[in-house]
């Protein structure tokens, strides 16, 4: 009965120690990436003109970006060959279609 209740009263003290220490670890990495963001909102803030160079930069190339819709889609793989637009036409799948079965021997 003695040793079960040492190991039970170990268990009890060193468990939250060392729970204790991992989560003051992980505290210190979190407190790190913060000083880093402060910083960085810091230096924006501040801004300088290479800087602000690059951010019109980013902001132009956003607005030159080209968002392709619907109707400007040439192949979906989410359909079958038979559902896509004319530009996969049944002429070349039948030829393919063909000489597959000729080759088979069919």
């Amino acid at each position: 009965l003695y040793p079960a209740l040492l190991a039970y009263a170990a268990a009890y003290v060193t468990l939250p120690a060392v729970r204790f220490v991992q989560l003051e670890s992980k505290n210190a990495q979190v407190e790190t990436r913060n000083n880093v963001r402060r910083t960085w909102r810091d230096a924006l803030r501040a801004g300088s003109e290479q800087l602000s160079a690059k951010l019109k930069a980013a902001a132009q190339k956003q607005s030159t970006l080209r968002i392709v819709g619907t109707k400007d889609v040439a192949f979906d793989s989410a359909k079958d060959i038979a559902q896509q637009p004319d530009s996969f036409a049944a002429p070349d799948l039948d030829d393919f279609d063909r000489r597959l079965r000729e080759a088979e021997g069919r």
